[in-house]
């Protein structure tokens, strides 16, 4: 099996993850938002934000380093579980003595007692069993799914029970604490590996995980700078505004994006180690991406009212422009998530610090000079100028594997971005899409017939757009062609097959 075919099952079975631990957490945010506030969600994300800093600060990415390793090594894997036990132990100490710290920073007396409780967890998770490691090296994504679904569904039904018999935001820490227990005692229920404590080979991870741990030092405050800005400057209601806006709007990029990217980091670190030769290019991989992506993240923009209405409920509708902006950042995530993996998987991982890092301080600049202005909705564009600016930082360090080929690349993002702009001007000369949500009796119907309308009008329009101009110019090598190929790749089910057959003809003749 070649490793394109391998890669991309891998990447089925991540996505095919994504797709069941998004429906079961979509159920999970439908129900909390109805029994919880908007400042509920708010106080566990100014803790969870606090925790995860520090959990960023003191990462120190073993297992990246293991999947590079040209073949399994048992004293390498005792030497990464001890130094995973080890920092797990001694961040939560950290993150318990900094407790009241966060509360006086974000002016919330109630956070102390959270970040306790999320302290005593993130110890329990250093135990987790190192061995599934070779899940990835192996490009076993079947089993990684397998590993996850357990302990997601028992967080999922923690939650919302604990929140149905509480109505309190203690929901949300329970059901974390299940999850990350629970993922301890699954890892070692699903791999046979036992590791022990010993440090015997650490040197040989240390120094690559070296830089790396600096780009978590760097990715920390690109990833949470937004939370310890809006927090004070809007509150824990404002904040939990711009969080839920932010991750509905991100829902594409979060569930293709993300899950992709770490299957090709597995993928360009099999080809390093078997020799495969050179790796496909990680940007042409992000233009199909972006292809993928762009009718997804007009939807979202267009329907954004009545989206919000579906999925959080009228209360919540002060988020709908914020999530009307922030969904044009899921076109620019491909670029930053492929392009760092590339990176990190062809070990260079100063480069991939040097970029996190400019993207970190243009992030922090943004948004802080945005909260000034006092509107989240000022927050939401700067963080998407600072989005724009790392897609083309992450970019540049691989603009050579273009070869000469930087016009035809340009040319399919123009082609795509020509496509975006005909179905929105489809939705508005059809007048639908960015209309506010209807109030009638009717109105559930009323929101899911809206948002399926806005779906088709979109998809048709830049489907017969796209393809009419690609191959309006020769049907040259692009994010078009990229996708062509994934459809010949695989046979579809018997009963596709023919009309999928014929499709595939009419696109690669």
């Amino acid at each position: 099996m070649s490793l394109g075919r391998r890669a991309t099952i891998g990447a089925g079975w991540v996505v095919a993850w994504r797709g069941v631990s998004r429906l079961l957490g979509v159920a999970n945010t439908i129900i909390l938002a109805r029994l919880l506030l908007p400042a509920d969600f708010g106080l566990v994300a100014m803790a969870m934000t606090f925790e995860t800093s520090l959990l960023m600060m003191s990462a120190f990415p073993v297992h990246d380093a293991l999947l590079r390793r040209p073949e399994a090594d048992t004293d390498l894997h005792d030497a990464a579980f001890t130094i995973q036990a080890v920092r797990a132990v001694l961040t939560s100490l950290i993150i318990a003595a900094g407790a009241p710290i966060a509360a006086v920073w974000f002016s919330e007396p109630r956070l102390t007692w959270l970040v306790l409780a999320l302290a005593a967890t993130t110890a329990a998770n250093g135990l987790t069993n190192i061995g599934i490691v070779e899940f990835q090296r192996e490009l076993r994504f079947d089993v990684q799914f397998k590993l996850q679904l357990v302990p997601a569904m028992l967080q999922m039904l923690v939650t919302v029970g604990t929140a149905w018999l509480t109505r309190s935001y203690w929901a949300l820490v329970v059901g974390l604490a299940v999850l990350r227990i629970s993922t301890v005692v699954m890892s070692y229920a699903i791999h046979p590996y036992r590791p022990r404590f010993s440090l015997s080979g650490w040197r040989l991870l240390v120094g690559f995980s070296f830089w790396l741990w600096l780009g978590c030092l760097a990715g920390m405050v690109w990833g949470q700078v937004d939370t310890f800005v809006v927090g004070p400057a809007f509150g824990s209601a404002g904040l939990g505004l711009y969080v839920l806006a932010g991750q509905v709007a991100s829902l594409p990029s979060t569930e293709l994006v993300v899950p992709i990217a770490a299957v090709l980091f597995a993928g360009f670190a099999y080809a390093q180690r078997e020799g495969k030769g050179a790796a496909p290019n990680p940007l042409t991989i992000a233009s199909a991406l972006v292809l993928l992506l762009a009718p997804m993240a007009l939807v979202i923009s267009a329907g954004a009212a009545n989206l919000v209405t579906i999925l959080l409920g009228p209360k919540w509708s002060a988020a709908a422009p914020l999530v009307a902006i922030a969904a044009a950042q899921c076109v620019l995530q491909p670029f930053i998530q492929v392009a760092g993996a590339a990176l990190v998987a062809r070990a260079h991982v100063r480069a991939q610090f040097l970029v996190t890092t400019g993207s970190a301080a243009l992030r922090a600049v943004f948004v802080t000079l945005a909260a000034l202005t006092g509107s989240l909705t000022m927050v939401i564009v700067a963080t998407s100028a600072a989005l724009g600016c790392s897609a083309l930082l992450y970019a540049f360090p691989l603009q050579s594997d273009l070869k000469g080929q930087l016009g035809s690349f340009l040319a399919g993002l123009v082609r795509i971005a020509l496509a975006t702009t005909a179905a929105g001007v489809m939705l508005i000369a059809s007048g639908f899409g960015w209309e506010p949500a209807k109030s009638d009796l009717l109105w559930h119907f009323a929101t899911f017939l809206n948002l399926s309308l806005v779906g088709m009008i979109v998809t048709a329009t830049y489907a017969m757009t796209l393809f009419a101009l690609w191959f309006a110019v020769g049907r040259p090598n692009g994010p078009e062609r990229i996708v062509v190929n994934l459809l010949k790749e695989f046979t579809p089910p018997r009963w596709l097959s023919g009309v999928a057959a014929r499709l595939t003809v009419l696109l690669s003749s």
